[in-house]
């Protein structure tokens, strides 16, 4: 405490004494608000919602976001962490909120626009929290999509693009693309015909080491709990060359008669590549197999690419 105080003192001197001076706004920039006096609730206890508001809405005193030097110091991109980590609530809506404010003032600003939009793509575009790669849609959508690529590579330009076209369809709260595909003895079978509380879109290979444990042990979870809750699974192999091994494997593992089994034929694959139309793949953000989505008795996506226990509790969750 006392080193610290040391610090803010120096720190608060350069400031009163050269208020004109860099190293004054770097300094100005880097503090963090003092709650002086923690505010309380009427029946006397302390006041934490009162605190954390207070804390938000002086967190940049004295920022400029247009300040391309900001992005020069060993400042700046820690307090912009720390900001969004403590202070901004995780759903997309809120976060949007902040960059876009963020993006909008500094504008002005070349250098500071340019990092703040990559590092709120960098960290969104394929995000540690469900839900959250709504964030990287907005930045796509305002930003990406009307120009704002000439500091790009053209490799980075391209993965942007890619993802943002992986991901529109597939949005939290969204309804799920629709799929109509082909059951093992060549039936069309279309995912909204498939009427349950809760229905499992469920994409994997025969021949994935991954989906060789993973899809036994999902079946093992719907055999003990989730077809009791009727629970639907239509459960798509991506590998069409591997029908038998997709069939052999169904069978010796016992996976339940219950499940939709589907697959896309080729034909199918190339009139609709003919026609321009998005495949499942991208419709779903197939890049790793075996890829999870949960949707509602309306088919609109609950979650996605969570583990198997998270899906449980979120189900249990919606049950009450």
């Amino acid at each position: 405490k006392k080193l610290n105080k040391e610090l803010n003192d120096y720190r608060q001197n350069i400031i009163d004494t050269h208020p004109e001076s860099m190293v004054a706004n770097f300094f100005e920039a880097v503090k963090t608000p003092e709650l002086k006096i923690w505010p309380k609730k009427a029946d006397g206890t302390a006041d934490s919602v009162a605190a954390w508001r207070f804390m938000k809405e002086h967190f940049w005193d004295k920022v400029n976001f247009y300040d391309n030097n900001l992005v020069h110091t060993p400042f700046f991109d820690p307090k912009l962490d720390d900001y969004y980590k403590y202070y901004v609530p995780a759903n997309p809506d809120s976060i949007i909120s902040e960059v876009n404010y963020m993006l909008l003032m500094s504008r002005a600003g070349k250098d500071i626009h340019q990092y703040l939009l990559g590092k709120f793509t960098d960290k969104y575009i394929n995000p540690e929290i469900m839900g959250q790669d709504k964030v990287f849609l907005f930045l796509f959508n305002n930003y990406f999509s009307k120009g704002d690529t000439l500091w790009l590579n053209e490799r980075q330009r391209k993965y942007i693009f890619d993802r943002a076209y992986s991901l529109m369809a597939n949005q939290i709260n969204e309804p799920a693309p629709q799929l109509v595909l082909k059951d093992t003895l060549g039936k069309t079978s279309s995912l909204y015909a498939v009427k349950a509380p809760f229905t499992f879109v469920v994409f994997w290979d025969p021949t994935c080491g991954h989906c060789k444990e993973e899809i036994p042990r999902f079946d093992s979870l719907y055999k003990a709990k989730w077809k009791a809750k009727g629970v639907a699974i239509y459960s798509v192999n991506i590998y069409e060359n591997e029908n038998n091994a997709w069939k052999k494997f169904i069978a010796e593992k016992n996976l339940s008669a219950d499940w939709t089994h589907v697959y896309q034929t080729k034909e199918d694959r190339q009139a609709e590549e003919k026609a321009g139309m998005p495949g499942y793949r991208q419709l779903y953000d197939i890049f790793k197999t075996p890829t999870f989505y949960l949707l509602d008795e309306n088919k609109r996506i609950l979650a996605k690419q969570l583990t198997l226990e998270q899906f449980d509790a979120l189900m249990d969750t919606k049950k009450r």
